[in-house]
């Protein structure tokens, strides 16, 4: 009886043994390949839309440059007042809103808009490039060219006038031409003109606001 006993308690200690050893032998080996991505599951609910930010303030308007900026045509003097001395000493152009209606002549002066008036006198044949240009006032041998804003007829206009023994033969004719250019308040404002600075010969006034002779 008591072999046997010796005998299943050998036998229990070689199983346990065993055991612990195929136990042992099974966490030391290599790891396995991972296997296969399974397949992506379904997308979650959208989140909620976030508040939306405030406005900003809007900036200040820029300045106007020199786009609203009138430059007539070169154009031939047409009296509209004479003197009444004989030979007439002096004639006025006097030109009105009728003829520049991309402004009011009114709100023009009233904001203080700038008015420059050239003469082009030709000093030969009108086909010849011989010519100056004049800024006026100005006089020019015994003539003087004068221009301004004026009321002609009870309206405002902007008058071009030459003095001189004699104007009668200064009427449509090409070797005499004008040209008128208004520059509106804000142009003024921008470009920081004044009676002092305002350009003084027509290659400045062109190079300026960007018009051709």
């Amino acid at each position: 009886m008591k072999n046997k006993a010796k005998h299943l308690l050998k036998t229990i200690v070689h199983a346990t043994l065993c055991a612990v050893v195929a136990l042992n032998v099974s966490c030391s080996g290599e790891d396995g390949l991972d296997g296969a991505m399974g397949p992506q599951g379904p997308a979650g609910p959208a989140g909620q839309d976030g508040q939306n930010g405030q406005d900003g303030e809007d900036g200040q308007d820029g300045q106007d440059g020199n786009a609203n900026v009138i430059a007539s045509d070169w154009f031939q003097l047409r009296y509209d007042d004479l003197s009444g001395a004989n030979p007439p000493t002096w004639g006025a152009m006097i030109i009105q809103n009728d003829d520049i209606p991309e402004l009011d002549l009114e709100s023009f002066v009233e904001e203080g808009g700038a008015l420059l008036v050239y003469a082009k006198i030709f000093e030969g044949p009108p086909e010849e490039t011989d010519y100056i240009i004049l800024s006026t006032p100005t006089t020019y041998g015994s003539l003087t060219f004068i221009s301004g804003f004026r009321n002609f007829e009870s309206e405002l206009g902007l008058a071009i006038q030459v003095e001189g023994p004699d104007v009668s033969s200064l009427e449509n004719i090409p070797n005499l031409t004008f040209r008128y250019v208004l520059v509106p308040a804000n142009t003024v404002q921008a470009f920081n003109l004044d009676n002092e600075n305002i350009p003084e010969t027509f290659d400045e006034a062109a190079a300026l606001f960007g018009f051709g002779e």
